[in-house]
């Protein structure tokens, strides 16, 4: 089973929560190529290949949707994605925990049902099934006026 690792970010903090989040994931046994960063922000999408992780600036900063938006819009593919914060850091078990999954492949593996703050476990299938809605909140607007609404929407 693959597991790839969704780090959602944002160009406007990344210096600061990158350089403890991956290390983390690293140190929990994750290889780095399965680590994708999605840095919103950006007004075109690159995607750059780095030793420890491959960073996709994304085309769109939609606060805690930014990643799971370029997921679905780009096909990348991978039995699950688990989506996490930048502003997080994992214990040195995260990676026996992360492919504990049931027998019964559930489409999504949360902490918690509410709140969550969608850091989950997303079988790749599901997040397909909601493409046409996720690409309906992309946000393409940087003002900070819009950014502010989005953030207090996501809350």
């Amino acid at each position: 089973m693959k597991i790839k690792i969704c780090v959602n970010s944002t160009k406007n903090y990344s210096e600061k929560t990158l350089p403890i989040i991956i290390p983390s994931l690293i140190n929990a046994g994750i290889d780095p190529g399965d680590i994708f960063v999605f840095e919103g922000g950006y007004h075109e999408r690159s995607v750059i290949k780095k030793d420890t992780h491959t960073l996709i600036q994304t085309d769109n900063n939609t606060i805690d949707l930014t990643g799971l938006i370029d997921i679905v819009e780009n096909e990348l593919d991978s039995d699950y994605w688990f989506y996490i914060h930048d502003t997080c850091k994992v214990g040195p078990k995260f990676r026996e925990l992360l492919y504990n999954i049931p027998e019964s492949l559930p489409d999504k593996i949360a902490l918690f049902t509410h709140p969550s703050m969608n850091i989950a476990s997303y079988k790749y299938s599901l997040l397909m099934k909601y493409k046409n809605t996720l690409l309906k909140y992309k946000n393409q607007d940087y003002s900070e006026k819009k950014l502010k609404k989005l953030k207090e929407w996501s809350i």
